[in-house]
């Protein structure tokens, strides 16, 4: 009868341990699946904040619909027209 005792207690032992292992993997599991959906969701949630910002105030930066196109001066145009003097 005691070698039926000691190896209920190993078995008991190790269902513990198995359950342990499998809890701790359980949890370890849950908390990549948060981390993932919420990394998942805060990228989604900028994109649309991002596409709503431009379609939005795109067309507030001209008010009056008229669009000016001023050309920077070039340092090559000083040259020339240096050169040309």
């Amino acid at each position: 009868m005691a070698k039926f005792y000691k190896a209920l207690w190993y078995l008991a032992i190790l269902v513990f341990v198995i359950t342990m292992a499998a809890f701790t993997m359980g949890i370890l599991l849950m908390g990549v699946l948060l981390v993932g959906t919420i990394g998942v969701l805060r990228f989604y949630w900028k994109r649309k904040h991002n596409r709503s910002f431009n379609k939005n105030n795109s067309h507030n930066h001209f008010a009056s619909g008229e669009i000016i196109d001023i050309t920077p001066k070039s340092s090559a145009d000083n040259v020339l027209l240096k050169l040309k003097r």
